[in-house]
């Protein structure tokens, strides 16, 4: 087993630094969030030049009229007692230069972003080793019209503080299930990335091709794809799973907001960690039931699902960590 004490989430070498911005484009949905007092966690799509945004909120058989004509006009869907909205985020040009820059920036990871009676915010944490990038992207991309304020910047307390924070605004949960690899399958794979390791999707993510951090033991060896955020401990790839991108694009159809995915590695065990919003699990279970990863031979085992707060408090796999 991977000990996460040396290389993962609180570890204040790494993932140490953390940006909020927040910003209330006038658009039909801001509009009816702002009147409606909707707040909701938010899943973040780009494909391209397109971003989409998905938001949800329990279906309520005493819900009034007007807004029932809003969600009408937003073309939300009802599913299993969900509204669901999945829109084009209408922003500006330089807003869209703006958030590609920084979620691009290396060992960048969208941690949280949320819509509160209106006003969007999101939360990006990174390696200070990275913050003249991220502070030059700031720079070049905001002006004193700009509808972005910064709400904060400096220490991020590590990504169980950003999970408790998350915890403590919303009902979120984790799915954790696991399987083996076959060596001789997926040798060239492991062989590239190295045996062992810990990484983060980055978000938003493409439907094809998705970037991870990944975080390494202490002098491990790793593959010549990785690039060098801290020699020996922080890097970052491109990578091209099938089995993943098929996962992504059935919760992108489903408008599910998934809010972090984190994948695990280590003597042939692949693990990974789904957090979103408790009112999906099921239907995020059914979607890891439609991916054939049985038919592919590889028996999922699913570990856990729990309350993300309850998770960072017994699992097994956080039990040692120094946070």
């Amino acid at each position: 087993m991977i000990n996460l004490n040396q290389i993962i989430l609180s570890d204040n070498s790494l993932l140490d630094w953390k940006l909020r911005l927040s910003f209330s484009p006038e658009t039909e949905l801001t509009n009816g969030a702002r009147k409606y007092s909707i707040t909701s966690e938010m899943g973040i799509y780009v494909d391209g030049e397109k971003t989409e945004i998905s938001i949800f909120f329990p279906d309520d058989l005493n819900m009034n009229r007007e807004l029932f004509i809003f969600l009408n006009s937003m073309n939300a869907v009802n599913k299993n007692g969900i509204w669901r909205i999945s829109r084009e985020m209408e922003v500006s040009k330089d807003f869209r230069k703006l958030m590609q820059g920084l979620v691009g920036a290396q060992s960048a990871v969208l941690s949280s972003a949320w819509i509160d009676k209106g006003i969007f915010k999101v939360e990006i944490i990174f390696s200070k080793n990275r913050l003249e990038k991220i502070s030059s992207i700031l720079l070049k991309n905001m002006d004193q019209t700009s509808d972005v304020a910064i709400e904060y910047l400096g220490p991020s307390g590590g990504m169980k503080k950003s999970l408790e924070d998350l915890s403590n605004r919303s009902n979120v949960s984790v799915i954790e299930y696991d399987f083996t690899l076959d060596q001789t399958k997926f040798a060239d794979r492991i062989d590239a990335l190295g045996n062992s390791w810990f990484r983060i999707i980055k978000s938003p993510y493409e439907s094809r091709t998705v970037s991870a951090v990944y975080i390494i033991r202490d002098g491990q060896k790793v593959g010549s794809r990785l690039n060098e955020i801290i020699k020996g401990r922080l890097y970052e790839v491109e990578i091209h799973n099938p089995i993943f991108t098929e996962i992504n694009n059935k919760i992108r159809k489903e408008r599910i907001p998934v809010l972090l995915k984190m994948q695990s590695l280590d003597n042939g065990v692949m693990r990974y960690f789904i957090i979103h919003p408790s009112i999906f699990t099921l239907e995020l279970l059914g979607i890891l039931r439609e991916t054939g990863l049985m038919e592919m031979g590889l028996n999922p085992v699913i570990r856990r699902v729990q309350p993300i707060q309850e998770w960072l408090n017994s699992s097994s796999i956080l039990q040692e960590v120094d946070f």
